[in-house]
């Protein structure tokens, strides 16, 4: 079967919807989430999203400490069941920190299957006065399965990207079954924070991208790292909100003459707005590449509108001297 080609004319320069990222970036605390283990005993910093009498602060489960927050019977929607912080937090300046957003999960066991339940996890953004700032929500909006009865779960989400003009963000959790189950789920130990924003982010604004703004061509080392230097490339990059509903997506790895040397996911349907990749240096048939310079492309597909936004990153694999 011939390889799959594609034309590089103009590559270098098309860092588009793709970042790489070579170091973890610790999290530390923003303004800590009132009351995020309910520790108080109470609904304190929270306000009820839903059925107020199924929405309840129990001592029957917890991840850690005495109480958790416990969604009774969950119905189809995720109108029915929910919390949201009674209060907005304020963020650092966005255009040089990202965020993170997380929570403990656990679906008690009653009837069916673990997958009728879906979570919900995400975070609003505000501006200065006050104003949601419409289209904005980042995290898992779609709903995320819990794979399993009677265990604590952490769902999160990072590296998030906040508006340019967002001032503070409040947290809304939610959760529904799509078949009468009777499994009632917990949420313990909410948890909301800050990074600093990566260089390749910030250059890119993780939603606005210039294609001539980073030149550089970054290397990884797969099979012999030198000190501090990474064995991985990470791709990661951010689906546009223009999108209508079912989103496939294919990341592709190309040599320099623009052969097919790796699929990295093709046909993927995505659930989320933020996606997280590792490429490990290897081709198909899991034998490391040799030194050179490859492309990453990126492919978002609407499969409602047809309309494909298509991007491409230049990257180097490297070996120790």
């Amino acid at each position: 079967m011939a390889k799959k080609t594609i034309g590089i004319s103009n590559v270098v320069n098309k860092i588009g919807i793709v970042g790489i990222v070579w170091i973890l970036i610790s999290s530390v605390p923003i303004n800590a989430v009132t009351n995020g283990g309910f520790e108080s005993g109470t609904f304190s910093g929270w306000s009820k999203v839903g059925t107020d009498s199924s929405i309840l602060i129990t001592n029957s489960r917890k991840k850690n400490g005495f109480y958790s927050c416990q969604f009774k019977d969950p119905t189809t929607s995720f109108d029915g069941r929910g919390i949201k912080t009674a209060g907005y937090i304020s963020i650092p300046p966005p255009d040089n920190y990202c965020f993170t957003v997380s929570g403990w999960f656990y679906v008690a066991e009653e009837l069916g299957e673990i997958d009728a339940t879906y979570i919900q996890i995400y975070v609003k953004w505000y501006n200065s006065g006050g104003t949601e700032l419409s289209g904005k929500d980042t995290g898992y909006v779609s709903g995320t399965q819990i794979d399993r009865f009677n265990r604590w779960t952490n769902v999160s989400m990072s590296l998030l990207a906040a508006p340019a003009n967002a001032a503070s963000g409040r947290i809304f959790i939610a959760c529904k079954e799509t078949v009468n189950n009777n499994n009632d789920v917990f949420v313990d130990d909410v948890e909301f924070a800050s990074s600093v924003m990566p260089p390749y982010l910030k250059r890119m604004d993780l939603s606005v991208f210039d294609p001539d703004s980073d030149k550089e061509i970054n290397v990884f080392f797969p099979l012999s790292a030198p000190a501090g230097k990474p064995t991985k490339c990470r791709i990661v990059f951010n689906a546009p909100t223009t999108f209508a509903t079912d989103v496939r997506c294919n990341i592709l790895i190309y040599d320099i003459k623009g052969r097919l040397v790796r699929t990295i996911v093709r046909g993927e349907k995505f659930q989320a707005s933020h996606y997280d990749y590792d490429w490990d240096g290897k081709d198909v048939n899991q034998q490391y590449l040799p030194c050179g310079i490859y492309i990453i492309s990126v492919e978002l597909a609407d499969q409602d509108t047809g309309n494909i936004i298509k991007s491409q990153a230049v990257v180097a694999i490297g070996r120790k001297l």
